[in-house]
């Protein structure tokens, strides 16, 4: 087996962070877990602009297109990773909200009840 040449270790590189990727959007919870979530955004940001500025060796002036198509595909990653933990952050805080609203809803309720039973027989022996 012949050892990976530079060209061959980009591409790898790209198809095993695209993986990555592809994992982390799936795994329940990927937005609780900011560690992990930062880390992999870093390295999408990192190989985008590597490159995007520094190309991959080996290919042919004709072929240099292809950069730019990786580089960009990484920079969505970025965003709609990001897109995805901004949803997932309002929902969470969305339903926090409804928990709180059906709390305040319940507590009402009870103390409507507790209102209602303390008084009710007193007016029905008065009326």
């Amino acid at each position: 087996m012949s050892p990976l040449t530079p060209r061959e270790a980009v591409l790898y590189g790209v198809v095993v962070l695209l993986a990555l990727n592809h994992v982390l959007l799936r795994w329940p919870g990927f937005y609780r877990r900011r560690a992990l979530f930062w880390s992999v955004q870093f390295l999408n940001l990192a190989a985008a602009v590597t490159i995007m500025v520094v190309g991959v060796p080996g290919l042919p002036g004709a072929l240099s297109v292809f950069r730019w198509i990786l580089g960009l595909l990484l920079l969505f990653k970025v965003v709609q990773h990001n897109n995805r933990l901004v949803e997932r952050a309002r929902a969470e805080r969305d339903e926090a909200e409804a928990e709180a609203r059906r709390q305040a809803v319940r507590a009402a309720l009870r103390r409507g009840r507790a209102r209602d039973a303390g008084d009710g027989p007193e007016e029905q022996a008065g009326g």
